[in-house]
């Protein structure tokens, strides 16, 4: 996770991985699932940066669960080269919180894969939606500068 903000201008919030054996398929590159993975790994680091661990949701009685992905593959990247994704939000609605994601080669910059995932916060007892509680609300919107 790389931290590159002042104290008003947010924070790009990143996840680096370096590509192994066990990423690739049979063509020896990352086999498409994977990014899902590291998205995975990006949403979560984004929610421990903001404050808003797992743990900390589950203390308050709040859940989230992954309801729609947007995945736009432009790009194969091989064994030992770094994928850098960066997570960040761009729309809150009632119950659901949209995330985009560029996933790109670390050294080259280019763009690998690049979406969307829509996350809905739901009551962790029932696991039926409900509105994103507002602490959450406000740490985004201090992590996103809004």
């Amino acid at each position: 996770m790389t931290d590159t903000r002042s104290a008003s201008t947010p924070r790009p919030i990143t996840y680096d991985r370096r590509i192994r054996f066990s990423d690739c398929d049979a063509q020896g590159i990352v086999y498409n699932p994977n990014y899902l993975v590291y998205w995975d790994d990006a949403f979560t680091d984004y929610m421990d940066a903001v404050g808003c661990s797992w743990d900390f949701m589950v203390s308050m009685g709040d859940d989230v669960v992954l309801a729609r992905t947007e995945i736009d593959y432009r790009r194969s990247v091989a064994m030992g080269q770094v994928a850098r994704t960066t997570a960040r939000v761009v729309r809150i609605g009632r119950s659901s919180i949209i995330f985009e994601y560029l996933t790109v080669d670390a050294d080259s910059g280019e763009t690998l894969v690049e979406g969307r995932q829509v996350q809905v916060i739901v009551d962790h007892d029932t696991m039926r939606p409900k509105r994103v509680p507002d602490y959450l609300r406000e740490m985004i919107r201090v992590q996103e500068g809004w």
